[in-house]
């Protein structure tokens, strides 16, 4: 249990309160800004929004930061955030992007969008020559900025992963067999987002299930599971929730 943030007898219960405490209002925060358009002050389009979120997780991350930091002299490194090029699972990265991507192509094979753009989500059937042709556009038009999305949600992928395997499972896991842990850790992640849609939660348990598994086989180093969330991600909001300000 040397890696478990938990193991250090400083921390209990409160401190576990304290950070979903803080997560809640900056989320909430960050909803009230995005959905009343700064009390009508400015406009949010989706860009802006993307950007708001994406701000909000670096802005709790330090504060998560200074707490620990301030209160117990935990470093970056204390917390999971220690760069280990031997502890990152490359192969097992690899295998899980190849099935989320395989899912995601039978998932949208029928995908009909709402807006039309130069991006085609997997628009296969009736759309695969179109597809064809526009091939070398979607390469050099959307898929840099599809990379930067992924960099980008680095930052997102370090915050929720720091939540759902250094705080979440690893309380969990203090007390509860590691299979147990993971499955409630699962099911608590769903209630940080104040989202109840059974979809949003079956995907979410099933994220948060995976980055566990290479939280776990990863010696408890976070940039494993950080890398494969910042692509999941990346994968919902394209194909999933939808890019609709991707339109080139």
């Amino acid at each position: 249990m040397k890696n478990n943030i938990f193991s250090d007898q400083r921390l209990n219960y409160k401190d576990f309160l304290i950070v979903i405490a803080a997560w809640y209002f900056i989320t909430l925060s960050s909803y009230f800004i995005i959905e009343k358009d700064f009390t009508a002050l400015i406009y949010i389009n989706e860009i802006l929004a993307f950007s708001i979120n994406v701000l909000s997780h670096i802005i709790f991350l330090f504060i998560i930061y200074s707490y620990f930091n301030l209160l117990y002299d935990f470093s970056f490194a204390d917390l999971g955030f220690k760069f280990k090029k031997d502890k990152i699972n490359l192969k097992a990265l690899f295998i899980i992007f190849l099935l989320l991507t395989a899912g995601v192509i039978l998932i949208n094979l029928n995908y009909r969008p709402e807006v039309k753009s130069s991006f085609f989500p997997l628009q296969l059937g009736e759309n695969i020559l179109q597809l064809g042709e526009n091939i070398f556009k979607i390469i050099y038009s959307d898929l840099p900025l599809l990379i930067m999305v992924f960099l980008i949600l680095l930052f997102t992928a370090s915050v929720e992963q720091f939540l759902f395997n250094k705080i979440i499972f690893s309380l969990f896991n203090l007390y509860l067999p590691t299979f147990l842990a993971v499955i409630f850790s699962g099911l608590f992640a769903a209630v940080l987002f104040l989202e109840f849609n059974p979809a949003f939660i079956l995907i979410i348990f099933i994220s948060v299930v995976i980055s566990n598994y290479l939280y776990i086989c990863s010696d408890h180093n976070l940039f494993t599971p950080i890398i494969f969330y910042s692509y999941f991600l990346t994968l919902y909001i394209v194909f999933i929730y939808g890019f609709d300000f991707v339109i080139i």
